[in-house]
């Protein structure tokens, strides 16, 4: 009986070494679903890099705006457990709190006007929600540095 339990394990097995299996997405695109667990350094730094830290952007740079370079190897210590300038009451990213992280409170619609100035990215078009979301999924997960 054991042997036939293993020829079967062992037919199984190989009838796996046909499957396509792809890697892990990176943050999704407009119309497809947030990314669970997204990684900070390769989902998440390059929509930083894109769409807030790069030539004549806000956020690039000792000189950037409220003293926040987004750029890749400064972002992560610029964000986290890092009190906002506008409202130092709040963190930009409190890890495990998205609703009370500052930086998902500026990426966000703010109909009631609870946060200073406009919504990020300035002067672009919003981030996609699913962007959002994966933003909100790594700060709910513990913003870790991964």
């Amino acid at each position: 009986m054991r042997g036939i339990l293993l020829l079967v394990a062992g037919l199984a097995m190989m009838a796996c070494v046909d499957l396509d299996i792809q890697p892990l997405p990176t943050v999704a695109p407009p119309g497809q679903h947030p990314i669970a667990n997204p990684s900070f350094a390769s989902d998440l730094q390059p929509v930083l890099t894109q769409s807030c830290a790069t030539s004549g952007v806000c956020h690039l740079g000792p000189s950037s705006q409220q003293g926040l370079d987004l750029g890749s190897g400064q972002s992560y210590g610029n964000l986290v457990d890092v009190a906002a300038n506008e409202q130092p009451a709040l963190m930009r990213v409190r890890p495990g709190q998205p609703d009370s992280s500052y930086f998902i409170l500026k990426l966000e619609p703010d109909p009631n006007n609870t946060v200073p100035g406009s919504r990020m990215p300035s002067g672009a078009s919003p981030l996609p929600p699913e962007v959002i979301q994966s933003f909100r999924n790594w700060i709910a997960n513990g913003a870790l540095n991964n």
